[in-house]
């Protein structure tokens, strides 16, 4: 059981930034997704159902639900099961698609691919396809995500159109892991405004520095 939270990220989206948010916003939300999700898996977990209404926002601060469909890496089974393919179909990663056993090292990149989606998600107020049934042939699936429309409105900086893809990946093994991510241009770039902004002031609480951000 969890507290009551004020919103979930895609309520928070559909209230107050319907056609995306700005990249500083996106930035401040997506970086506490990242820590999360790192924190996650740094306990051998994977959520495999990342998606905006399994995240919470409380006081502005990030809080992931929904591990119904969890897996652990970690797992001790007589028999251990092959990672199914479970989660939103919007989300799905392309080796899902495949039907195809993934390595257990990977298996943190299922969670990557998902993050992906969620911040084009955040950014464009939309998602960047819709799932078909011809997505069981996996390479008609990576044709469709390499093909995903980044020159739209609202417009976005060519560093996070970047970091999008090094997410949305489809061969798994060229996707970026999560520790990866901080040594992103998008990262780096919008990262260090904010260290400008706490560097110069403090600030007692996420809706202080959210607020701040706004300005």
């Amino acid at each position: 059981m969890l507290e009551l939270a004020d919103f979930t990220l895609n309520k928070f989206l559909e209230d107050f930034y319907p056609n995306g948010m700005p990249e500083k916003i996106a930035f401040f939300f997506f970086e506490q997704i990242v820590r999360g999700v790192q924190y996650m898996h740094t306990k051998g977990i994977i959520h495999r159902d990342l998606k905006a209404p399994n995240i919470l926002i409380k006081d502005y601060k990030i809080k992931i639900c929904d591990f119904n469909v969890c897996r652990f890496i970690n797992e001790d089974l007589e028999n251990p099961q092959p990672l199914t393919r479970v989660g939103t179909r919007n989300y799905l990663p392309p080796e899902f698609a495949k039907g195809e056993s993934v390595d257990k090292e990977l298996w943190p990149k299922v969670d990557v691919y998902s993050m992906g989606v969620l911040l084009y998600v955040m950014l464009y107020g939309k998602e960047p396809y819709k799932y078909s049934v011809d997505f069981v042939n996996p390479g008609r699936m990576a044709n469709v995500i390499r093909n995903i429309n980044f020159d739209k409105e609202p417009k976005v900086s060519e560093e996070a159109i970047s970091f999008i893809k090094a997410c949305l990946n489809p061969e798994i093994k060229q996707r970026i892991g999560t520790n990866e991510m901080k040594n992103q241009k998008w990262f780096q770039a919008v990262g260090s405004e904010f260290s400008k902004i706490t560097k110069t002031k403090k600030f007692g609480s996420h809706k202080d520095l959210y607020t701040e951000i706004l300005r």
